[in-house]
């Protein structure tokens, strides 16, 4: 059931860039949210929600006073003539004209990296192999070390470890 007070209409306009024809869906209520004050929702038909001169994201919502409707020859010719005035808008065409030409660096803009100092290339890490025989004077090492602290504490006198040769 629709509202008595809710027309809806078809708006075609002509692209300025592709010379295309487009049609928009116009609702027309009157007296919204007083008497006197009409809205108009402006949406695309085909593509959904794709950007025409009074919209970037395809949707516009716009309140009206009843009477400025009327002179300007109702809901059609007021959005028509807007979107005739907007589509000639430099505004319109350069952002058009970019959003038809697509960007590649697009993503690049978005987040700038700030240029940082520069690293030296990382050498590998060497792999060195145990010297056995290094590894054999800390296993006697260790196994002093533990003979030493069992003897202090039965209470027996500790040599002092024998020094390293170099």
């Amino acid at each position: 059931m629709t509202n008595p007070k809710t027309s809806k209409h078809t708006v075609t306009w002509t692209h300025p860039i592709t010379g295309k024809p487009r049609s928009l869906e116009l609702v027309h209520t009157r007296d919204y949210l007083h008497r006197g004050n009409d809205h108009l929702e402006i949406r695309p038909i085909k593509p959904r929600n794709a950007p025409h001169p009074l919209s970037a994201t395809g949707y516009r919502s716009h309140f009206i006073d009843a009477d400025d409707l009327a002179a300007q020859g109702g809901a059609v010719r007021f959005v028509t003539a807007w979107l005739a005035r907007e589509a000639k808008a430099r505004a319109f065409i350069a952002a058009e004209q970019k959003r038809l030409q697509g960007d590649l660096f697009a993503h690049a803009e978005q987040a700038p990296r700030q240029p940082g100092p520069v690293q030296p290339p990382r050498r590998p890490a060497r792999v060195v192999e145990p010297d056995p025989d290094h590894l054999a004077q800390q296993e006697e090492a260790d196994g002093q070390k533990w003979k030493r602290r069992a003897a202090a504490r039965r209470g027996k006198p500790v040599k002092p470890p024998h020094p390293r040769p170099s």
